[in-house]
C-alpha cells in the first residue's frame, strides 16, 4: 500500500491534487493506509489527507471509522503541515 501511494501521489508535477485516488479507496485500503501512514513521505501524506475532501459523502459515512483512525495517526505526525491538516479535517 505504501508503494502504491507513493506511485499515485508522490510525483511533484501535481502538488495539491489527490482526488484521483478516491475511486480506488475502500475500507481495506484505508486500513492498510493507516498501518503504513507513518512511513509515507510528507508530500504523500498531505495529498492523501487532501484527497479526503474529494470522497463522496456516502463513502465518508461508510468509512468514518477508517478515516478517523488515519486522522488520529496524522494528528501526531512529526511534520507540522500534516498534523495541522489532520486537525482541520478532524473538525
Amino acid at each position: 500500500t505504501s508503494l502504491w501511494l507513493h506511485n499515485k501521489l508522490g510525483t511533484s508535477n501535481d502538488l495539491w491534487s489527490g482526488g484521483s485516488i478516491c475511486s480506488q479507496l475502500n475500507q481495506d485500503v484505508l486500513r492498510n493506509i493507516r498501518e503504513c501512514f507513518i512511513e509515507l513521505q510528507p508530500q504523500v501524506k498531505l495529498k492523501l489527507l487532501l484527497s479526503f475532501l474529494h470522497i463522496p459523502r456516502r463513502n465518508v459515512e461508510e468509512w468514518k471509522i477508517e478515516l478517523e483512525e488515519i486522522l488520529e495517526v496524522a494528528l501526531v505526525d512529526s511534520d507540522q503541515w500534516v498534523s495541522m491538516l489532520a486537525e482541520l479535517l478532524k473538525s
